[in-house]
């Protein structure tokens, strides 16, 4: 039983985000109407940023790898 509990939080663990590299806060995870079931947005959601940066992916890990990209 403990077992199956710990894949079960495992399985639910989200991928680490950068923070914006605008404001500094945290972004926002969320499931995104586009796309398969298991696309995700991360955006910053800071009202006080002036640019607000959003990215997609087909799962979390790849929307997570995609804000992450610092160039």
């Amino acid at each position: 039983m403990r077992g199956r509990n710990k894949e079960r939080n495992m399985a639910i663990k989200r991928p680490f985000l950068e923070t914006c590299p605008f404001c500094g806060q945290a972004p926002a995870f969320t499931k995104w109407h586009g796309g398969g079931p298991s696309k995700r947005m991360v955006a910053c959601d800071n009202d006080y940023c002036r640019v607000q940066p959003d990215v997609t992916g087909s799962t979390p890990q790849r929307a997570a790898d995609n804000w992450n990209i610092r160039k």
